[in-house]
C-alpha cells in the first residue's frame, strides 16, 4: 500500500514539473501559485491576498495582462 502512495506521488510531482515548460506564449511563466495581482485587462488587483496557493498554470510576467490569450504591457490594454 505505501508502494502506491508513493507512486502517486511521483506522478503529481512529474506531471506539475512538465507542465511548467508548457508556457509557450511570451512574456509568460509557470507559477505554482496564482499571482496576486491582476491578470486580465480589465481586472483589477484584489484589496487583500488569501494565503493559499491555487490555481498554477501560465501566467503573465510583471508588468503585463492577459488580452485575448496573449501577455500585452498594462498600457496596450
Amino acid at each position: 500500500m505505501k508502494f502506491i502512495y508513493i507512486a502517486l506521488l511521483l506522478t503529481v510531482m512529474i506531471a506539475y514539473s512538465s507542465a511548467a515548460g508548457k508556457c509557450s506564449g511570451p512574456n509568460e511563466r509557470f507559477y505554482e501559485c496564482q499571482p496576486c495581482a491582476a491578470i486580465n485587462c480589465g481586472d483589477t488587483a484584489p484589496g487583500a491576498c488569501i494565503a493559499v496557493c491555487r490555481n498554477p498554470g501560465c501566467y503573465c510576467n510583471t508588468g503585463f495582462l492577459r488580452k485575448k490569450g496573449r501577455c500585452v504591457r498594462k498600457n496596450q490594454c
